[in-house]
């Protein structure tokens, strides 16, 4: 089984745990408002293009935001209420 299909969900904002198998790593880095995640296998290759949902702590059931991850992995939201956000990345494959 490839680890893209192993890897068909992941939640970001969260503590990483320790190195699976098919893990996906992420990376997240704030700049003013702004909040980017990046999703990534452990040997670095981006978890590109794939699916993106964003789900805000006002309403943690419906995706605040929808769409993908770019070709190094990154998507990139502006929180509009303080609390803990969470990201899913979906590899359709």
């Amino acid at each position: 089984m490839s680890r893209v299909a192993c890897a068909v969900a992941l939640a970001l904002l969260l503590a990483a745990g320790p190195a699976a198998a098919h893990e996906v790593m992420h990376a997240v880095e704030r700049g003013g408002r702004a909040v980017a995640v990046r999703a990534f296998f452990p040997d670095g290759e981006p978890l590109a293009y794939c699916e993106a949902e964003v789900f805000s702590p006002a309403d943690p059931r419906v995706p605040w935001q929808k769409g993908r991850t770019d070709r190094n992995g990154w998507v990139a939201f502006l929180p509009d209420v303080a609390g803990r956000w969470r990201v899913r990345g979906v590899e359709a494959t």
